[in-house]
């Protein structure tokens, strides 16, 4: 038996790459591989526990039970029995402390730790926290703005104001440079002035369009009444032109059928010398928007790059980095593949989170495992475009599609579920297999080739299940005037389901998934409004919880015995009733609340403190 040097799957949700990964893990350590020299990442704390937990199982059931260890070692393709799977147990829990089933982050962050000299680390460096480091971007702008000449930004800062006036320039300036820091970090200087405006038409020319433009004679009803639509037009036109709005005159629906060379706007032929002039202001309006986004372009990384290195010697002086700050600093120093003489096996699951940055860092490792002609080195890499979920941590799912001919490795795609009932395959096949026939796509033409991307790639699913009941019911929410509004019927529409089902079947389990975290709060409102308790998983914030909020209260009146706000706010909560709170009473009530949290305090936040005991 033989460890293959480069494997790639392919799996849908359901379909066992987990499974999968846990299971080649566990070839390796049947093989006599020593735990330390493995390496397995995944995307979060809880999935690498589950992938532990799932090796140690498998071998510890195997070594306790006949048909578990038959099974194991059929798939396996070994031929071992219980008595060395008991053995295998046994050392390996002697070493548990040895395993790599770690985080991509936390990985990086030893390998920093490991490389601290050549990274040009402090020793005692930490993990910032987000309120502690949006507090040292802000004090790196505000260095970077007060050593800098000012009229270089202000054009740029003002036109980030245009966007959303009630905007700080601080907040607007840390936004931009937040978009821009990616592509900052990626690029040099010359991509940022790349663009060269055209030469516009000179003011005789430009003069002379306008002539033409203020003589045009509006087209006219059959009753001799001026076309409304083309008087309006040409009001607006003329009056852009003498604003010299040249953003503005871009969406001008007339400017628009000349640009895209229509010869009629409103069934009315453009005549061809207002068409003549419309195209001498469109190359001014091309020369104005380049020179605009010139400017714009070679601002943001003026701005980005001494913001940066503001931002680098707070953070030197705090001796405080982001998780985000270690790949350019490992991939730049080529730490990983240092570290690579103790790493014989690289497990990579959830592949289609991994993000450039990421894989820089890992790269060297991944080609130098799966090239080593010794046999004994691999690669194991599990994930599946579909399900890519970190797009806000800059991952880029196209890594996994070009996975396999990077390493040369073998591919396997997994299409049968093991999760799933027929029907909710079923249902998956008809909607996936037909995104081109749906009229959501039509708005825009690259939406549309996406979805037929999709649709080209997405292979048809089976159950492996066939007796497993399940329902499916697809509905749609109205359409809204604003984006927000769908999104805000859509969870309406999701709670009043949840609490009918919950009402049919009580002891029922029922999830509900959204797509963003912020929606979690407004949808447990919406179920709780409908009698229907739920607890919110996903990254709320604690003080999302109302007894947690009745606490802060309580200790906000501690510290502010005059806060009426904090005083109604614990006196009408569950906690008020239990202590005898009495609004009619603000002194005694006081009182008692200073005494019930200095007594919380005291007792180091235990819960079971006798004099503030939560019901």
């Amino acid at each position: 038996m033989t460890a293959t040097a480069a494997t790639v799957v392919l799996a849908s949700a359901g379909t066992g790459k987990t499974y999968q990964l846990a299971l080649a893990f566990a070839r390796l350590l049947v093989l006599g591989v020593p735990p330390e020299s493995i390496l397995a990442s995944t995307f979060t704390r809880k999935a690498a526990g589950e992938i532990l937990d799932r090796v140690l199982g498998r071998l510890a059931r195997a070594a306790t039970c006949e048909k578990a260890c038959a099974e194991l070692s059929r798939e396996l393709g070994a031929g071992h029995d219980q008595a060395f799977y008991a053995g295998l147990l046994a050392r390996l829990a002697r070493r548990v402390d040895r395993f790599q089933v770690t985080t991509l982050d936390a990985w990086f962050v030893r390998l920093a730790r490991a490389f601290q000299p050549e990274l040009g680390l402090p020793a005692d460096w930490q993990i910032a926290d987000e309120l502690t480091d949006a507090r040292l971007k802000a004090e790196a702008l505000g260095r970077f703005l007060a050593e800098s000449d000012p009229g270089e930004f202000v054009e740029l800062l003002r036109d980030l104001q245009k966007v959303d006036a009630s905007r700080s320039v601080l907040k607007a300036a840390l936004e931009a440079i937040g978009l821009a820091a990616d592509a900052f970090a990626e690029s040099d200087q010359a991509a940022w002035s790349w663009i060269e405006p055209s030469t516009p038409p000179s003011e005789g020319e430009l003069e002379q369009a306008l002539v033409a433009i203020e003589a045009c004679e509006c087209p006219r009803t059959q009753k001799g009444a001026p076309r409304r639509n083309w008087q309006k037009a040409l009001s607006e036109l003329t009056a852009g032109l003498a604003a010299e709005d040249w953003a503005g005159l871009c969406s001008l629906t007339l400017v628009e059928r000349v640009l895209a060379g229509e010869g009629k706007y409103d069934s009315v032929a453009i005549p061809g010398d207002l068409a003549a002039a419309i195209a001498v202001v469109l190359a001014r309006i091309a020369h104005e928007l380049a020179r605009d986004l010139d400017r714009q372009n070679r601002a943001t990384f003026s701005m980005t790059e001494g913001f940066e290195a503001r931002y680098a010697e707070v953070r030197r002086a705090a001796r405080l980095l982001r998780f985000d700050h270690l790949p350019p600093l490992l991939s730049a120093a080529g730490s990983a593949a240092g570290l690579g003489a103790r790493i014989d096996h690289l497990l990579l699951d959830e592949f289609q989170d991994t993000s450039p940055a990421q894989w820089r860092v890992l790269a060297p490792l991944a080609l130098e495992l799966a090239t080593d002609a010794s046999g004994r080195r691999s690669v194991f890499c599990v994930g599946d475009p579909k399900q890519s979920i970190y797009g806000w941590r800059k991952a880029e799912p196209r890594l996994l599609e070009s996975l396999a001919q990077a390493l040369k490795a073998g591919t396997r795609e997994l299409d049968r579920s093991w999760r799933s009932s027929p029907v909710v395959i079923a249902t998956v096949n008809q909607v996936f297999t037909r995104l081109t026939e749906s009229t959501v796509f039509d708005r825009d033409a690259w939406v549309q080739e996406v979805a037929a991307r999709f649709q080209q790639r997405f292979p048809r699913h089976e159950a492996v299940h066939t007796q497993l009941p399940g329902g499916v019911v697809l509905r749609t929410a109205a359409e809204g005037s604003k984006p927000t509004e769908r999104w805000e019927r859509c969870l309406d529409l999701a709670a009043q389901r949840a609490a009918e089902l919950h009402a049919a079947a009580p002891l029922a389990r029922i999830a509900i998934l959204v797509r963003r975290n912020k929606g979690i709060p407004r949808l447990l409102y919406a179920l709780k409004r409908r009698g229907v308790l739920a607890s919110g998983e996903g990254g709320n914030p604690l003080t999302d919880a109302e007894c947690v909020q009745v606490v802060l209260s309580l200790l906000q009146l501690s510290d502010h015995p005059g806060d009426s706000a904090a005083l109604f706010h614990v006196a009408s909560s569950p906690l008020g009733a239990e202590l005898g709170l009495e609004l009619d009473e603000p002194e005694s009530a006081r009182a008692r609340a200073r005494g019930c949290a200095a007594s919380c305090s005291s007792a180091g936040t235990r819960r079971s403190s006798p004099s503030c005991s939560l019901p």
